[in-house]
């Protein structure tokens, strides 16, 4: 289903829960823990508490081997009181990698190098205090989330002395195992009350930056420097787990079908931003190469308009020179001509009026002769004229008698 729609799983009994990342959706896990009298069973991470424990002993040349060695009861010696020499040993033997806390009849001298120290027996080694960081582990059962689960955790503390004398003198071993004891409990409940069931786990492997404050805050004044806390377990009734877990699976494989569709996704929008991108380049590349042939073309352009212009200026210049020549040649040939005209004009002249004069003649004569026959021809006409009015006469004369005759018929 989509992340945005509602989650269901079923929790250890077949209940219905919502939305596993809500804190009220497991308020009804809580319920069904709460009518189970096994989630009123002390949890507990199977972690020894640490104590903190002030030893006496006889050999304090073996002191950093005492102190880094752990009881099964969770025991860490923190500070030794050896034992007290007798009057006749003047020899003060003060171990390396420690603190060494040196009184004289009760009274406080101070911290002594290590070494071997020729003193009076009065002068006493009445501590010695380790310069290790200690852990100090502080199971805690029975801690109520914000949403009432009980639950176990461990918190891990690590500390030093700084100041030996204020340790010894003002706190000691044993009150300062019990005060560290009651502020790890309260420290590690408060935590878990703030935190939810189902962000419970999240709890470990987180430093406990706030406590750590608080804790310097009250214990540097007795010589003691915590430098680290955080919560190292967290355990939860089997069946709240069990249920946690098959939530956590619903929820990891959620998360990886949704991971699953947000790289399908990005993979989409990757291929689309380079296909994109690859037409881009194309578009980039045919403008460019586009550009490049317009500047060809126009300067092309440029060098067919300087050579039409030069040849233009060639050509009118040749015509010019041509035009010259020619008006030259036409005007000599103008003043040839209007020579030969002039006279081929004057004989044209003579011979047009001898030919006129001969025409002239001929014409006279042609028209004498014209004249003869056309007299000719006109009394032959008139001739034949008085013939054919003389016909007609008769001929009116016949059709008159041809009518009376009809007429008598």
């Amino acid at each position: 289903r989509s992340p945005s729609s509602a989650r269901t799983t079923r929790c250890f009994r077949g209940h219905d829960l919502c939305d596993c990342n809500s804190v009220a959706s497991w308020r009804a896990l809580t319920e069904i823990m709460d009518q189970s009298s096994q989630f009123h069973l002390r949890t507990s991470t199977g972690t020894v508490h640490s104590r903190v424990v002030q030893l006496s002993s006889s050999n304090v040349s073996q002191s950093i081997t005492i102190f880094g060695t752990k009881g099964q009861d969770g025991s860490t010696p923190l500070v030794l009181v050896p034992k007290k020499r007798g009057i006749l040993n003047w020899r003060l033997s003060v171990p390396s990698g420690v603190f060494a806390v040196v009184q004289r009849f009760g009274k406080d001298l101070g911290l002594f190098e290590a070494g071997l120290h020729l003193l009076p027996p009065w002068y006493r080694l009445a501590y010695v205090v380790t310069k290790q960081s200690c852990v100090y582990d502080a199971p805690v059962k029975n801690c109520p989330t914000s949403d009432n689960v009980l639950c176990a955790c461990d918190l891990t503390l690590i500390f030093a002395v700084q100041d030996p004398r204020k340790f010894v003198y003002g706190l000691g071993a044993s009150r300062f195992d019990e005060l560290l004891t009651a502020a790890a409990e309260e420290a590690a409940r408060a935590l878990v009350r703030s935190t939810p069931v189902i962000q419970v786990y999240s709890l470990r492997g987180s430093r406990a930056t706030h406590f750590l404050e608080i804790l310097n805050d009250k214990f540097n004044e007795f010589g003691v420097l915590f430098t680290d806390a955080k919560i190292t377990q967290v355990a939860l009734p089997p069946d709240v787990e069990k249920a946690l877990e098959e939530a956590t699976i619903y929820d990891r494989k959620l998360t990886e079908q949704i991971k699953s569709q947000e790289y399908a996704l990005q993979k989409l929008n990757n291929e689309g931003d380079a296909s994109l991108m690859e037409m881009q380049r194309r578009h980039d590349r045919m403008m460019k190469e586009l550009l490049a042939r317009k500047e060809r073309i126009l300067i092309e352009r440029e060098r067919t308009i300087i050579k039409a212009q030069e040849d233009r200026d060639n050509a009118i210049i040749n015509a010019k020179g041509k035009a010259s020549v020619g008006v030259y040649k036409a005007e000599a040939e103008l003043k040839n001509a209007e020579i030969r005209g002039q006279a081929n004009a004057r004989e044209a002249i003579l011979k047009a009026e001898a030919v006129a004069r001969r025409a002239r003649i001929n014409a006279d004569e042609r028209a004498r002769v014209m004249i003869i026959e056309s007299e000719a021809e006109l009394s032959a006409a008139q001739n034949r004229a008085k013939a054919l009015e003389v016909k007609a006469d008769a001929e009116a004369v016949a059709s008159k008698q041809l009518r009376a005759r009809r007429l008598n018929e």
